[in-house]
């Protein structure tokens, strides 16, 4: 199963959206994570990504491994907050180990926020593709053989994974131990000096390819298609903008700014 799911076209509502649609939509929920401190809001938040995705037709496998970095980095940072943080009463001893009061929410607090963070990126790649993301880009006055590097590089990330996925194979079948996880670290150097060298030879076949097309040559290029946005969606956004800055507004206001 690989770590990061190309877009595909499946046929939902999703696909007939405008990319600044989705973008505003991302940005809402970025500003909401970053503003908001109640853990309430921000789980519903995590609550309703993994469901608007299944709505617009994203499989839920889709975060499966994401959701396992997650625990990880929630694991983490429950121990640093276990370790570093004193403030608050003490509600716990072991020893010289003293648990306050305001560790586990902080915590808790922190890790649903990455979690709102990373699940709405990946929602995001997930249902938009690249070719409206570098519209996208151009759209935002970035000339376009910069805005093309996004589009490539989320052309690149599956591509890549099959390749890492091919290397494993290939030295699994050359006797090299990769069975667990434990394997797999110390295999990791074998694995990835060949990975390296793929990647590099990937982007110089696709640079020659590029500059043998002529990419670059004009400051001006025409694309396929343009980037349509219904009113429908102006006022999506136009509600998203203020509900963003209503946020921001109440994050900086405590603050008198």
């Amino acid at each position: 199963m690989a770590l990061f799911e190309a877009y595909r076209p499946r046929g939902t509502w999703m696909d007939h959206l405008d990319p600044r649609t989705k973008l505003a939509w991302l940005i809402l929920l970025i500003t909401i994570a970053f503003a908001n401190p109640r853990w309430q809001v921000l789980l519903v938040l995590a609550v309703a990504i993994p469901a608007v995705s299944l709505a617009a037709g994203i499989p839920a496998r889709t975060f499966y491994h994401s959701s396992l970095v997650l625990v990880i980095i929630t694991v983490q940072m429950v121990v640093i907050q276990l370790i570093f943080n004193h403030d608050g009463h003490i509600i716990f001893q072991l020893g010289p180990l003293r648990v306050y009061s305001t560790a586990l929410p902080m915590a808790f607090t922190g890790a649903l926020r990455i979690t709102v963070v990373m699940m709405a990126a990946m929602q995001f790649l997930s249902w938009t593709p690249p070719s409206d993301l570098t519209l996208l880009l151009v759209k935002c006055r970035i000339p376009y053989r910069f805005a093309m590097l996004a589009g490539l590089a989320l052309r690149f990330l599956p591509l890549m994974e099959r390749e890492l996925g091919a290397i494993y194979e290939s030295q699994g079948a050359r006797g090299l131990a990769l069975d667990s996880g434990i394997q797999k670290l110390k295999g990791l150097l074998p694995v990835a000096m060949p990975f390296l060298y793929r990647s590099f030879r990937r982007a110089g076949e696709t640079a020659l390819a590029m500059e043998l097309r002529g990419f670059g040559r004009h400051p001006q290029r025409t694309f396929l298609h343009d980037l349509n946005l219904r009113s429908v969606e102006t006022v999506a956004i136009v509600l998203m903008g203020i509900a963003a800055s209503w946020e921001v507004y109440l994050k900086i206001k405590p603050l008198g700014l």
